[in-house]
């Protein structure tokens, strides 16, 4: 019994020797042993992304959107730019447009007033003289207004003064006036028309050696009260001592229209004076003056 107990003593050491064996094989994990390479790989290849992973949001936030900030910004820039060239270029389109209609409609009204001072002269003149003697419509005669070698010679001695002859047996409302002229000495020659000698009231246009023309209304003969209504240079005007030069005048209502040699120069309304007696002049400016006048010719407008 002894030996029996021992035996089973025995078999019951070896039944928990196999169970402890078989526990560990069934339901134990026993520690896995990784090799050192394996593990320095997977070591290297997480520090790697988390490289990776911060470089990219490094460039993110370096590069990539300061560069988008910077495009968008140049397409922003480009955009106004491209708007403002628009709008200059439209505004420019504007200014040309409104530059070629003013030259359209100045040229328009040019040929229209051009157009009626060859039609007016084209037709026979109610007075057509020839100022050879002052006769004909009763020119003043003095010792500065003289006719003499088949002409009629208006002097202005004195300085910053002038001359006006009238003619005195005239009396126009309406109507085209011209004279034939030229500057033998000094400054300015020229014409009075619609004028009343007694209140000393007139209309002078006149033209000067050095190449400009002026228009004034006088409103009383203290010569001191004159009005400028046109002053500007002409390049129809033929400068120099003894040139000779036509000026005219269409007076029609308010409307003044001058011309010199045939050609417009300007129109200017002014409604002081409707009708009165038409004349010549002499004008020393700075120096004593003597204009020659060789026609005297008038239209009366219907």
């Amino acid at each position: 019994m002894a030996y029996k107990s021992e035996r089973d003593s025995k078999s019951r050491k070896n039944t928990t020797s196999r169970r402890a064996v078989t526990g560990a094989s069934e339901g134990v994990t026993s520690p896995v042993n990784v090799p050192a390479r394996t593990l320095r790989v997977k070591i290297f290849t997480i520090i790697f992304l988390v490289l990776l992973t911060g470089t990219s949001a490094s460039f993110y936030r370096m590069v990539y959107i300061p560069y988008r900030n910077q495009v968008e910004h140049s397409a922003t820039a480009t955009a106004l730019v491209l708007s403002t060239i628009h709008a200059q270029g439209t505004r420019q389109a504007q200014i040309t447009a409104t530059g070629q209609a003013l030259e359209h409609s100045a040229a328009t009204a040019t040929a229209r007033f051009q157009n009626e001072y060859r039609r007016i002269t084209g037709t026979t003149p109610i007075l057509n003289d020839l100022l050879g003697t002052p006769d004909l419509v009763n020119w003043e005669t003095n010792p500065f207004c003289t006719f003499a070698n088949g002409a009629y010679h208006v002097i202005a001695a004195q300085e910053h003064a002038f001359v006006s002859c009238t003619a005195r047996h005239t009396y126009f409302s309406d109507f085209a006036y011209q004279v034939h002229l030229h500057i033998v000495r000094g400054d300015k020659g020229g014409i009075v028309f619609r004028a009343n000698p007694a209140s000393g009231r007139y209309y002078l246009f006149e033209v000067a050696s050095d190449g400009h023309y002026a228009l004034y209304y006088y409103p009383d003969n203290t010569g001191r009260t004159a009005k400028k209504l046109a002053f500007a240079s002409s390049t129809p005007l033929a400068i120099g001592p003894q040139q000779e030069n036509t000026i005219s005048v269409i007076a029609r209502g308010t409307s003044l229209t001058l011309y010199i040699n045939g050609l417009y120069v300007t129109r200017v309304s002014n409604p002081s004076l409707h009708a009165g007696l038409i004349g010549v002049l002499a004008d020393d400016d700075r120096r004593a003056t003597e204009v020659v006048y060789t026609r005297a010719q008038v239209w009366q407008l219907s």
